[in-house]
């Protein structure tokens, strides 16, 4: 009978039901570890507690902190550290702490995080042009690839330039539906979007489940400049240079234009492409 009460402690011993015990058989102070709820952002500064019963709260313990990605930025040798999250879109990390007492204990806690990328819209064609025709390999291609993932949306995003008419843009987007649905598309999984751009253009983008709706970076430049030409003062005498100016309103001054000049009735003595 003793022998078997000695078999099933170390058993429960084994199996983390008791207590750890230090060497000269001192029960040591129990331990957990907590950290931030979910999966933290990018970069952002984290906090991890090393958490001990009563008895551990008494005693003089050495805490001890391992990372398997990134650096301690404050608190090792305490019962909590902060760390930067690793800049990762999916991946792991092992956090540990070990703790040792003035009795000889030595007990440790660990908690591993797993996390995903999180889903993202994926752009599958870009069309520019006010008329663009249909190309209809890299049309059956977006079919194909919709279908191939049932699971997936399909986000058009229509480009216009100020102005255009209402009558001209339903007609476009009717175009592209028919074509699609034509091809083997279930119209209740495309979704249309209308934007004011610089360009005419159609983008095409599978969203995975859980993705957000893309947004069309080439439709977000500044908005198109206004332009006007500063002529010289009088009339010009023949033979005589006349020098005009091209003057842009509302242009981002990062942003290099190239200038083309037409001359009727005369001829330009400096490059076409300069601002005047």
């Amino acid at each position: 009978m003793k022998k078997f009460l000695v078999a099933f402690t170390f058993l429960l011993a084994f199996c983390g039901f008791l207590p750890a015990q230090s060497s000269e058989g001192l029960t040591c102070p129990n331990l957990s570890l907590s950290g931030p709820a979910g999966i933290p952002k990018p970069n952002g500064i984290v906090r991890y507690t090393a958490n001990v019963d009563t008895k551990g709260q008494v005693l003089n313990l050495e805490y001890i902190w391992r990372l398997s990605k990134g650096d301690i930025i404050n608190g090792q040798g305490t019962p909590n550290i902060e760390f930067k999250w690793p800049d990762l879109e999916s991946g792991n990390l092992m956090v540990t702490v070990e703790v040792k007492g003035p009795e000889g204990c030595s007990t440790k806690a660990d908690e591993l995080v797993h996390w995903d990328a999180a889903p993202k819209p994926i752009k599958l064609a870009q069309f520019e042009g006010s008329s663009s025709a249909e190309n209809e390999v890299e049309m059956n291609k977006i079919v194909r690839m919709l279908n191939d993932n049932p699971n997936n949306h399909l986000f058009v995003i229509f480009g216009y330039k100020k102005g255009t008419l209402q009558q001209t843009i339903s007609a476009e987007q009717e175009k592209r539906l028919i074509y699609l649905t034509a091809s083997g598309l279930d119209g209740s999984r495309i979704t249309f979007h209308s934007v004011q751009s610089c360009v005419d253009l159609v983008q095409f983008w599978r969203v995975p489940p859980g993705a957000p709706n893309p947004t069309c970076k080439e439709c977000e430049q500044p908005v198109c400049p206004t332009i006007s030409v500063e002529i010289p003062g009088g009339i010009v005498d023949p033979g005589e240079l006349g020098t005009y100016k091209a003057i842009l309103y509302g242009a981002d001054p990062q942003i290099s234009f190239e200038y083309v000049w037409s001359v009727g009735g005369g001829t330009s003595s400096k490059d076409k492409a300069r601002q005047q």
